[in-house]
């Protein structure tokens, strides 16, 4: 909405706002005197542009956001004419805004924070320039001043020389740079100079502002800053409020916004916003599952901004400061009623984010030795608070603020050492994992804030080490993967390694994320299927690297084995094949190899996946390419049983024209082909080994319980489309008598063994799917499921023993020559 001229409004209206602020009273007639000089005509165009605004606030005939879009343009234009009056234009030099110049929502009495950079030739006679352009702007006559200029958010404030050159402001920022200036630094915003200099200036200020990977020390910094700002209120009277500075004031809004692009700005580029109200409809769009409201905090912000402005068209003076009984355009008594509440809402949003003001006491004991009395009393065995925690009360933080950290890093001790003790078993094997932890954050940067502010961060981090040597030492080892679990990946880059690692990383996180699901529900199918989505989405990004390297190449790409199935483990590999519907050049080739190097590739931490393509026609001799007419052709007329069972798990990443699964059940199983199968059968199956079983490989175990389906299937030629084993047994028992009066039973057995074996890879650390009688795997499955060990034992050997039986009524390779 247009802000109106003072023209546009009827006399009496301007009389009621002339008599209520003496400021519009007092421009009102300073606009009507006569000038001559360029300073005096450049204020009166001020107060013109200025009572436009403030008429607006008075008579709420403009947005505020609108107003004070029009109030920083006209800023703008103020200053141009000024730079230019002296010639400053003609210099190499570039001229920025900060603050909420910066951001283009000015209020009608704030001072106008710039920036000056570049290396003019004649320093001395630039600088001489330049304080000039101050006085010319901030210096009142007889018309008044035209705008509060301050220089000091410069490098080294007004110490430092009011001419930034490029290389002094690197070395400020990267070197010295506190957290209060990165914040600053987001509402940079350029207003002249040569376009090399901006965006040489511009890409050093974001660089500074979003990194790639969180300080951990951040969110401390931004706690401790909000702190000092509420301090300058603590003498303001009970009839007062300082709508800036106060708890859930101005000042909160923006810092919440501000922290909040800084924690996601260096995975979101289009967060990277100086204006307040864009950041937070942006933030809304790009964290949709935020516990923030954030469209709510920007409507409330915008009532402060109102209630600012209002304050400040009384007397154009730079007050932020509401008195219960000032004289304000609106009954006061309204205005402050909804200062109080909006501020209270605002607080409530920003203390989500950086805690409340209080501070939490550190309860660490302090002596060794009544630290390992507190330690004996959690449960925590002699040999750990000999041995280990030694180490870690040791491993002091490495840190330029000493104290802070070193508070932190004790308060966080005792939280998290106290966390996992809640743990029924396995402490000392935690604890260990955490001595490596501290020992890997020590040397890389302080995480303890951040975790200590963040509780469900910290039950999700005691459950890895308690739970899982797997994923506590991933965790240990890299423990930057925080900052993503937390926050979300970058984006990908122009920079193949880069992506490469970033992918990694993605896998890494979905097992992370995975795990930490199983362990609280031990629940393995959504687990499955989210590791499976997950290796979809890394494995398209891989194809999509591939080919833009090698233009007008092509493949697709088909999933099998339980990354078809969408049953996915830990750590599982990837089988698959490579197809392309129609000829097949060179270059389809080359991009299909440079696939499969990206797909094994050594990252920070390991491979990509692992891979098997053994399943491809002709097996590992056969081309790593294959046509999708050869495909069809081979398993028609060429493929062994196995290979058919294998491809019924099959699932082609993207449509692939001219496929159907009617493919694999066209030709019905043989007497050769089932003794083929029974004979795979009698090899893959192991039989329990004195007091050791095999959940996978036992009669009645994993993989005899998704051969016998797989074969019910090809032996009734009954068509599917989702080659889970559950999937499976439900289609049999649709089309079979005896399969549906078991399906309850076989459904629950499956799902049943699915969990012991995944509670094997996360807690053993290992492929192995054994179970001992007196063995430690065995421990520890039963103590997640609440079994006594022998128990247990018992009952797996039992489940085991009765699928086993069920399946020799059901499996085809039984029950050959039976209708079953």
């Amino acid at each position: 909405m247009a802000v109106l001229l003072v023209d546009e409004y009827s006399k009496d209206q301007i009389k009621e706002a002339a008599v209520t602020c003496p400021a519009i009273q007092r421009y009102l007639k300073l606009i009507q005197s006569p000038t001559s000089s360029f300073e005096d005509k450049l204020r009166r165009e001020r107060h013109t542009f200025w009572l436009r605004s403030a008429l607006a606030v008075y008579f709420n005939s403009a947005p505020d956001k609108d107003i004070c879009r029009f109030w920083s343009e006209s800023a703008d234009s103020l200053i141009l004419k000024a730079w230019n009056y002296l010639g400053l234009n003609q210099m190499p030099l570039g001229l920025f805004a900060l603050g909420k110049l910066g951001s283009m929502e000015l209020n009608l009495s704030s001072d106008v924070d710039l920036l000056v950079t570049g290396a003019p030739e004649n320093l001395d006679e630039a600088t001489r320039s330049i304080k000039y352009f101050k006085r010319l702007l901030s210096d009142p006559t007889e018309m008044g001043f035209t705008l509060r200029v301050d220089f000091d958010l410069r490098p080294d404030g007004s110490w430092g020389p009011l001419i930034v050159s490029i290389p002094h402001f690197q070395d400020h920022y990267w070197s010295r740079g506190e957290t209060w200036e990165r914040l600053a630094m987001i509402r940079l915003r350029s207003i002249a100079g040569p376009e090399p200099l901006i965006e040489s200036i511009k890409d050093l200020a974001e660089r500074f502002c979003y990194r790639k990977y969180l300080d951990f020390t951040l969110m401390e910094d931004l706690k401790s800053l909000r702190t000092r700002i509420h301090a300058k209120t603590l003498t303001t009277p009970s009839d007062a409020l300082d709508l800036k500075l106060c708890v859930g004031g101005i000042r909160d809004a923006e810092l919440f916004i501000h922290s909040l692009q800084v924690i996601h700005g260096g995975r979101h580029p289009s967060l990277r916003s100086p204006e307040t109200s864009i950041a937070c409809e942006k933030l809304a769009e790009a964290l949709p599952d935020s516990q923030y409201p954030l469209k709510r905090l920007l409507k409330l912000y915008w009532v402060m901004r109102n209630l600012e402005n209002k304050v400040q068209i009384y007397s154009d003076e730079q007050t932020h400061t509401l008195h219960k009984s000032g004289p304000y355009p609106k009954p006061v008594e309204d205005m402050w009623a909804l200062a109080q509440s909006t501020t209270n809402e605002i607080n409530q949003i920003v203390s989500g984010l950086l805690g409340d003001l209080d501070h939490t006491q550190n309860q660490l004991p302090k002596s060794l030795e009544r630290q390992n009395e507190w330690l004996k009393n959690l449960g925590f065995s002699q040999n750990s608070i000999s041995k280990l925690w030694p180490e870690i009360i040791k491993a002091s933080a490495l840190s330029h603020r000493k104290d802070r950290d070193e508070n932190a890093r004790k308060d966080f001790l005792y939280t998290f050492v106290t966390s996992l003790a809640t743990r029924s078993f396995r402490q000392d094997l935690a604890l260990g994992v955490f001595l490596d932890f501290v020992r890997s954050v020590r040397a890389k940067s302080t995480l303890f804030n951040l975790i200590l502010r963040n509780a469900k961060l910290m039950d999700k981090l005691v459950i890895l080490f308690a739970s899982s040597p797997y994923m506590g030492q991933l965790i240990a080892s890299r423990p930057e993967l925080i900052d993503s679990f937390l926050y979300g990946l970058h984006e990908l880059s122009d920079d193949t390694e880069e992506s490469l690692q970033l992918l990694f990383e993605k896998r890494q996180l979905a097992e992370i994320h995975a795990a930490i699901s199983f362990f609280v529900h031990l629940d393995p199918e959504p687990v499955s299927h989210s590791l499976s989505l997950s290796a979809d989405e890394i494995a398209l990004n891989l194809r999509q690297l591939a080919l833009a390297e090698i233009p007008g190449s092509n493949f697709e790409i088909l999933c099998l084995g339980k990354w078809g199935s969408k049953e996915m483990g830990f750590n599982s590999d990837l089988d698959f094949v490579l197809v392309k519907d129609g000829n097949i050049t060179p270059d389809d080739h080359r991009a299909s190899k440079r696939f499969i190097n990206f797909m094994t590739s050594s990252q920070k931490g390991g491979r990509i996946y692992d891979i098997d393509m053994r399943l491809r026609p002709s097996g590992n001799s056969g081309p790593l390419l294959v046509s999708r007419p050869q495909l069809v052709n081979y398993l028609k007329t060429r493929a062994q049983p196995w290979e058919r069972q294998s491809y019924l798990k099959m699932r082609p990443l993207q449509t692939l024209n001219g496929w159907s699964q009617k493919v694999l059940i066209e030709k019905p199983l043989s007497s050769d082909e089932l003794n083929e199968l029974a004979r795979i059968r009698r090899k893959l199956i192991k039989k329990p080994q004195g007091e050791t079983v095999d959940i996978k490989y036992a009669p009645g175990g994993l993989v005899e319980l998704e051969f016998a389906a797989q074969t019910a299937i090809l032996k009734k030629q009954i068509l599917s489309e989702d080659g889970s084993t559950p999937a499976l047994i439900q289609l049999l028992a649709k089309n079979c008598p005896r399969w549906k009066s078991q399906k309850k039973y076989l459904i629950t057995r499956y799902l049943e063994l699915r969990t012991w074996e995944q509670l094997l890879r996360l807690t053993m650390q290992s492929s192995s799917t054994s179970l001992s009688k007196s063995g430690d795997s065995l421990r520890q499955v039963s103590a997640h499921l609440n079994y006594e060990p022998e128990d247990f034992f018992v009952k797996v050997c039992q489940s085991l023993e009765d699928t086993c039986q069920i399946l020799k009524d059901l499996d085809p390779i039984y029950t050959f020559g039976t209708n079953s």
